[in-house]
Parts: structure tokens; sequence; C-alpha cells
């Protein structure tokens, strides 16, 4: 029993003994060119959003994760956490530091020790070098093991490949919302003047060209001016079915009411607008664009609004015209309808 004991007291001095000379931190670092520039690769690093959708490596192994996300993106206090299968387990990010060339990250992992990851950028050429640090803290108790573990293998797997899809996705051939130019605006409570109707896709030609002159007509026999360019307010899309809910439209002053003709009110709000110019029937690109911009932004819409600023009756090329297109951001409206 003796020796039992004298054993045990021996491998615990021996544990103990091996946890002064054992890594009091893990230590890891990455590196990766990516040919962007640096305001452009740091503010993508900064989106936790961002992260989530495009480059985690988590997200890969556990699509389905329940996330919860926090504050804005690139400043302190922006907060992301995720809790998922157990390849992924659960843990929180938030940024403790932004400077000009680096963000500083506070990562826990599964409630264990809390690390640091720091983000260091300098730009060469016109592309970035990113430098990742992880940091982590070890308990005394726990460094011995850390003698006999990679922990570099371990957790720099995980750093190489979040830093290949980054530059994946950063450098991927031109993306479509980079084609165009998305702004979020903020709406005014507007009103419209129309009908809405379910019309097919091959028939939405026709369908403008017969309504906005019928509608012309109407605001000016009740003696009304638009205020807006001719518009089409798109209800609903069905790709499966090729039809939609649509309303020709114009914007019409608060309180407006013409017999037999309805009036859809938009509340104050946010949209997403392009402007687009060509061919009004080729503006799916566009639309695209928006669609890519909305995901990666986790914005949500209800519905879309086109206004033909310069219409094809208005200029002698299709080529010529200019549609801005509007996506509204959770609006709620109202219609009345004209006795």
């Amino acid at each position: 029993m003796k020796k039992v004991v004298y054993i045990l007291i021996g491998l615990a001095i021996l544990y103990f003994g091996l946890a002064l000379f054992a890594p009091s931190e893990i230590k890891v670092e990455r590196d990766i060119i990516i040919h962007q520039p640096l305001n452009f690769v740091k503010e993508k690093i900064g989106d936790f959003n961002y992260f989530h959708n495009y480059w985690s490596p988590r997200t890969e192994k556990d699509s389905a994760m329940l996330v919860t996300y926090k504050g804005n993106p690139g400043e302190v206090g922006h907060f992301y956490s995720w809790s998922g299968n157990k390849e992924v387990g659960k843990g929180e990010m938030e940024i403790i530091s932004n400077t000009g060339d680096s963000i500083v990250i506070r990562l826990v992992f599964d409630e264990e020790d809390e690390s640091k990851v720091y983000y260091i950028l300098n730009e060469e050429n016109n592309s970035t070098k990113v430098t990742c640090w992880q940091i982590t803290p070890i308990g005394f108790l726990a460094r011995t093991p850390m003698l006999f573990i990679n922990m570099d293998k371990k957790l720099g797997s995980e750093l190489e490949k979040g830093l290949s899809n980054l530059k994946q996705v950063l450098e991927r051939k031109e993306g479509i919302a980079e084609k165009f130019e998305i702004k979020e605006l903020l709406w005014d409570e507007v009103n419209y003047i129309g009908r809405k109707e379910t019309v097919s896709f091959i028939n939405l030609d026709k369908y403008f060209e017969d309504n906005f002159g019928l509608l012309s007509l109407i605001l000016e026999k009740n003696n009304m001016k638009a205020i807006s360019a001719a518009s089409a307010l798109f209800f609903s899309y069905d790709d499966v079915n090729q039809i939609t809910d649509v309303s020709s439209a114009y914007r019409v002053p608060k309180g407006t009411v013409i017999k037999g003709w309805e009036v859809f009110t938009f509340p104050a709000t946010h949209v997403v607008r392009v402007a687009f110019k060509g061919d009004p029937s080729n503006s799916g690109e566009a639309h695209a664009a928006i669609a890519e911009y909305l995901k990666e932004k986790t914005l949500d819409y209800s519905m879309v609004i086109e206004e033909y600023q310069l219409s094809p009756d208005q200029v002698k090329k299709r080529s010529d015209c200019l549609t801005n297109i509007y996506y509204l951001l959770k609006p709620k409206f109202s219609i009345t309808l004209g006795k």
C-alpha cells in the first residue's frame, strides 16, 4: 500500500514539476495575403454576420446552428454567439478593440478559458497581409498535458481554414453586388394609387402599357398630379407559376381618394435602392445584386417597387432607360378603396 502511495506522490510531483516548465498560454499564429484593399478586408473581418455567413469554418459543419448578434459590425461591443451540434459546440465572440490596422476579439468556446484573437493587417501593393494570433491562457493544473499535445496543429488548422475561406470569398471574381451602387435609405411615408392584379410574366409589358396610360388619364380627369414617375408595385413574385401580384401606380399626396382605385400607404421605413440604367426588362441582375446584399446584411424585405424615371417611351434607346429599384425593409401598409 505504501508503495502505491509513494508512486502516486511521485507522479504528482512529476506532474506539478512538468507544469512548471509547460507553457502558461497557447499562442497560435497564421497569416495570409488577400488581394484586396486593407479597409475592405478589415470591414469584413469586423462583421460577425459576414463571418457566420461566408467564412466561418463552423458554419460549414453546422449551418443550422442557433446564432445571435448584438451591436454594430466593426464597433467595440459587436457580439456573436453560437450553439450547434457536437462538432461546433457553443461559444461567443466580441470585439474588444478596433484600431487603424487591427481588431481584437474576445473568444469563449464551450465555456472554457477566454481567448484573445488578434487580426493585424498590413497593406502591401494593393493587397493586405492578414496575421491572425490566437492566445489562450492555460491554468496551472492544465499545463502539463500541453507538453504532449500539438495545440499549434489543432488550433492552427481552424485558423488556416478560416483565413483561406476569407481569402476565397473576398478575392472571388467581382460579385454581382459590386457591379451596382446599393444604398440604404430612410423613406418618409408614401402613398401610391393603383389597382393590384395578378399578371403573368409574359404579359407584364402589355399590362404596364395599358394601365399607366389609363391611370394618367384618371389622375388628369380628377385634376390630380402624380408626384413620382410611373411605378410598379410588386407584392409577390411566383417564379414557379410565372405570375406576380402587381400594380401599376403613381405616388400621390396623402388623403387621395379616387372611386374604384386603391391607395397603398407605406409608413416611414428603410429601403434598399439600386439605380438601374438599361432596358427595364433586363433588370434581373440588379435584383440579384440586391438579393446578394440582403443576404450578406441579413436583412429581410416585404415587397419591391420599381420607379421608371426614364421609361422606354421617354428615350430613343431602351438602354438609356433609368429605373430606381426599391426593396422595402419590413414595412406595414394599408389599403383604402375609393367609393
